[in-house]
């Protein structure tokens, strides 16, 4: 956000604090809706853990949360938010394992046949620090392993007992795990046993060791699924994500035994930014313990949603499945004479606070060293750090429960409604906060210019009430039908219906029962004028062949387009001298806008249809990055219909420049086409009484 809309909003804030209190200092817990308190060391540096109760009630940053001492001061902090729960933060160092007696064979015995045994005895070295993690690492050359590891001690008596029976080291298409955590370094002698199929791995054996400068485990918080569906031979999920949480990774849990799948996490719902935020292959193997990786690291999601597509092929779906958030556990850092203090979050008024220990914070190295290592141990080390304890969460009975955009909530300008060629009602119900996304469906924007400039919301008094755009808000599959189809000189044309036109696309999609074809096409598409049609997509239809697959409802084929404004589409396949494909189920995907309208629960009335109209010019665009992290409410729309009360002379009127001269034209041919009739009518009277 600039600074200067962040001054503007700050201000309003400040401003109705400092007025009601008399032009004292402000008192910030006024902008926090929840509170708890907290029971302090006293004089040393602190660390409070924050639970996820906290941090899901708070914006992503964390920016609106405050610690308030007994004596009513503010407490400075630093938050460390932990190392990335997909990556270890540590000094590391490598040590060559002694191994001594080495020992290979294969095993008749063993219940899988045909299984490789290769024993490693590692001699006594140096005890490890306490406090470090020491990890013994496989180097292999096997371009793809699975063996179970199983690590035993040597006691006195010369008998071994069993440290790890059920260990896994692997590498497979998508996914690699070839260490384990050493539960026993050094002290004493220890067997490695290495057991799997196929050859022996000869690997070389090290220890890695590090500090773990944060041994905050995750937070682990279940998603709500909100939507499932199987297709292009995929399990597609909707899953709804709670406003606040900062995602590392999504865990995905089920029931079937083995697999080994692709899946995408892509960035969904209201404020999405539609891109691809994580991939990763699925895996578990049932007959090796512990092999499975069930993670997908993510990039920050912006929408209120995730949709999670694990490709099936012609495997079943996945059994009860189940999807949890892996986030990191935030930790308040701070240092204060105070036995005891507040907590005070949510609401999203406040911003991030400028305190100095900040600076001292190094979260998203994924190593440290020298002095920056030093400081940032003594800032996260949770040995080092005294405990601050967090008590029951409650409201905060000094909160000042008015809407966080009131100061946006009022009407502007008186327009004429009559200018619009089309309307749609709208009944909106804000949240709490003040905003209200309405969606501007397909039939909606071809109505409008393609900047949607010419949109304006109004009362039951024609005044207008204050929005911001949100262009590329998210998508929707629109179902469509071929309106002809003709086939000859090798070539097949399709045309589709447009729902609405013109139509902001980014994919079409088909069916086909066919098991193999490739074919060039192109997609042909004209504005809405009438022009001549032009080439916006070109390439081929493939689908390899595959023995055993059948092809049926549900295989689709997806046309990818840049985004396009398009008032026609046309598919152009070249069969050559294959008959023509068998084509199905069109499907469009559309793009979706909305307006981020700030206005009280009620009717309203979207005009719509004056391309000669300038955008809107509303206060509101100079805090546009405050107001799309506020949640938003619901609203309820009819269907687009043909302004009622239009009129071309009020358009003409009402406008300038072209508009008004065009209106002048008429008026002035108006008076020569009436005053010549006149003269006509004139010398045709009879001129006797």
């Amino acid at each position: 956000m600039r600074l200067d809309s962040i001054a503007r909003v700050g201000v309003f804030f400040v401003s109705c604090n400092v007025l009601a209190a008399g032009y004292d200092r402000p008192d910030l817990r006024k902008l926090f809706p929840r509170q708890a308190p907290v029971t302090l060391a006293g004089n040393s540096m602190t660390g409070l853990d924050l639970p996820p109760e906290v941090v899901a009630q708070c914006r992503g940053d964390l920016s609106d949360l405050r610690l308030i001492a007994s004596d009513g001061r503010e407490i400075a902090f630093a938050i460390s938010s932990g190392a990335p729960t997909t990556m270890h933060r540590q000094v590391s160092q490598s040590i060559k394992a002694p191994v001594g007696k080495v020992q290979r064979h294969a095993s008749d015995t063993d219940e899988r046949e045909g299984q490789y045994v290769e024993v490693f005895d590692l001699e006594k070295i140096n005890a490890h620090p306490q406090g470090e993690l020491w990890e013994l690492v496989f180097h292999v050359k096997a371009a793809e392993l699975v063996r179970s590891v199983k690590v035993e001690e040597k006691e006195k008596d010369g008998t071994f007992h069993t440290l790890i029976a059920d260990g896994a080291i692997y590498r497979v298409p998508g996914a690699e795990q070839l260490s384990i955590a050493h539960p026993a370094f050094g002290k004493k002698v220890v067997r490695v046993t290495l057991t799997g199929p196929s050859h022996y791995l000869e690997p070389t054996l090290t220890f890695e060791s590090g500090r773990i400068l944060d041994e905050r485990k995750p937070s682990l918080v279940p998603l709500e699924e909100i939507g499932r569906r199987q297709a292009e031979a995929k399990t597609i999920v909707d899953l709804a994500r709670p406003r606040g949480l900062v995602l590392d990774a999504l865990r995905i849990e089920t029931g079937s035994p083995a697999f080994h799948r692709p899946v995408q996490v892509w960035d969904a719902g209201t404020g999405a930014s539609l891109r691809l935020l994580g991939e990763a292959t699925l895996l578990k193997i049932a007959d090796a313990a512990r092999v499975e990786q069930l993670d997908v690291s993510l990039d920050r999601p912006t929408g209120d949603a995730l949709r999670v597509e694990i490709t099936d092929q012609d495997s079943p779906a996945l059994d009860e499945l189940k999807f949890q958030a892996v986030m990191r556990r935030p930790l308040l850092v701070f240092a204060t004479k105070s036995a005891s203090a507040t907590l005070y979050f949510g609401g999203g008024r406040a911003f991030v606070p400028h305190y100095d220990l900040a600076a001292m914070m190094h979260d998203q190295a994924l190593s440290v060293t020298g002095r920056e290592a030093e400081t940032a141990l003594a800032m996260t080390d949770l040995h080092k750090l005294a405990v601050a304890h967090l008590g029951t969460i409650a409201n905060n009975p000094l909160f000042e429960n008015t809407p966080l955009l009131a100061f946006a909530m009022r009407p502007g300008a008186v327009i004429d409604r009559r200018a619009y060629q089309y309307v749609q009602k709208v009944y909106v119900q804000p949240s709490s906060e003040g905003l209200t996304r309405v969606r501007l469906n397909p039939e909606a924007q071809a109505a409008a210019r393609p900047d949607l400039a010419d949109v304006r919301i109004i009362d039951a008094a024609a005044r207008q009430w204050p929005y911001l755009l949100d262009h590329d808000a998210g998508s929707e599959l629109v179902s469509t039908s071929v309106g002809s189809e003709t086939h000859g000189k090798g070539e097949s044309h399709y045309g589709l219906v447009l729902p609405a036109k013109p139509m902001r696309l980014s994919e079409v999609i088909f069916e086909t029962p066919a098991p193999y074809f490739n074919r060039a096409f192109e997609l042909l598409s004209s504005d809405c004028a009438g022009g001549a049609p032009s080439v916006i997509a070109h390439g081929r239809l493939v689908r390899k062949i595959e023995p055993g697959k059948t092809h049926e409802a549900g295989s689709a084929v997806t046309i990818a387009l840049a985004t396009q404004r398009v008032g026609s589409l046309e598919l152009v396949v070249h069969d050559g001298d294959d008959a023509p494909l068998a084509l199905s189920q069109f499907r469009l995907r559309a793009l979706i806008s909305m307006a981020l309208l700030t206005a009280p629960t009620g009717d309203y009335t979207i005009l719509i249809g004056k391309p000669e109209e300038a955008a809107p010019q509303y206060e509101l665009a100079e805090v546009r990055e405050f107001v799309e992290t506020v949640a938003s409410g619901t609203s309820q729309l009819s269907g687009l219909e043909a302004n009622p009360a239009y009129s071309i002379r009020a358009r003409m009127q009402e406008g300038s420049g072209p508009s008004q001269v065009i209106l002048w034209v008429v008026l002035g041919l108006a008076v020569l086409l009436l005053g010549g009739m006149t003269l006509r009518l004139a010398r045709k009277t009879d001129p006797k009484p």
